[in-house]
């Protein structure tokens, strides 16, 4: 059981690495809370990770400004977070895609170990490819048939969407028009208005899924979660969460949300976990079986 302390600095870690995903995805050098004597070490400075490079100024003149260029439509998918017993650091693992400025789009499986100071500043960043990082005290997985790589959106996965979601909303006899027309038609109902759905696999197997529905300018729905009975107990359903979470952020919102069903025990188990907090069912709902609403602060 983790203590508040520790997951107080946990928290506090993962906003530091998902500042770092957000300033990479808004093209904005600011909203990095890198300390003004910041180290930094990563492959496409001068000298690369033999050779530091210290100040903030300078990482601003070394390193984003000849990476700039390529981050417009920089995609990144958050793959997972690992922490130091300190709790003074963070690596994040994600795949991150480029695709402006070169003639065919590059995706980089990456970990950046971010050390902060007590003001939760960056005062010392590593980035590395995943062949050789080193992740503190718990050893990055390797690439492998069985390894579950998250990805987003793509039309010949729909059919998978919808067969994942009716699974479970048949068995609890939760299926109504609203969900069909996510389920059979994401890329009108769901991709159009801002949103994703995510995919777990497993070589070409589909693992689990996942959608981000923009309801507003401040507000992202977390919905059609679903893991194959197969991935359970693999953090799956836990990874792809987190995703729609790290979407939002990228998106600008200021809240997730999410409607429920008090059948599905584990699904609220896991929402809580998160840190979803209960709240009343709005008017508009648009769920005749709703019967629980779940809200996170971003």
């Amino acid at each position: 059981m983790l203590d508040d302390r520790t997951i107080d600095k946990r928290v506090q870690l993962k906003r530091v690495a998902d500042a770092y995903i957000r300033g990479l995805r808004t093209q904005s050098f600011e909203t990095i809370p890198f300390h003004p004597h910041v180290t930094l070490r990563a492959p496409i400075v001068p000298g690369g990770v033999q050779r530091p490079i210290h100040g903030r100024d300078a990482v601003h003149r070394l390193w984003w400004q000849p990476l700039q260029p390529l981050l417009p439509n920089v995609a990144v998918t958050v793959r997972d977070y690992f922490y130091n017993e300190a709790l003074n650091g963070v690596v994040l693992e994600a795949y991150i895609t480029l695709s402006s400025g070169l003639p065919n789009p590059v995706t980089a499986h990456v970990a950046d170990r971010f050390t902060i100071d007590e003001d939760g500043l960056i005062i010392d960043q590593e980035h590395h490819s995943q062949t050789n990082s080193v992740l503190y005290t718990r050893p990055m997985p390797s690439s492998s048939s069985d390894e579950v790589v998250l990805v987003t959106y793509r039309p010949e996965l729909q059919p998978e969407f919808e067969r994942l979601n009716r699974l479970w909303l048949e068995r609890h006899s939760l299926l109504e028009p609203a969900d069909l027309d996510y389920l059979q038609e994401p890329e009108r109902h769901i991709l159009a208005g801002g949103g994703q759905v995510f995919f777990a696999m497993q070589g070409e197997t589909v693992m689990g899924t996942c959608a981000a529905i923009c309801i507003s300018a401040t507000t992202v729905e977390l919905a059609k979660l679903s893991v194959d009975a197969s991935a359970r107990g693999r953090r799956v359903g836990r990874r792809l969460c987190d995703v729609v979470l790290e979407h939002a952020r990228g998106v600008g919102a200021s809240e997730v949300v999410l409607t429920s069903n008090t059948a599905l025990v584990d699904a609220i188990r896991l929402y809580e976990a998160i840190g979803f907090e209960h709240a009343p069912l709005p008017q508009d709902l648009r769920y005749e079986t709703a019967d629980v609403y779940m809200r996170l602060a971003l």
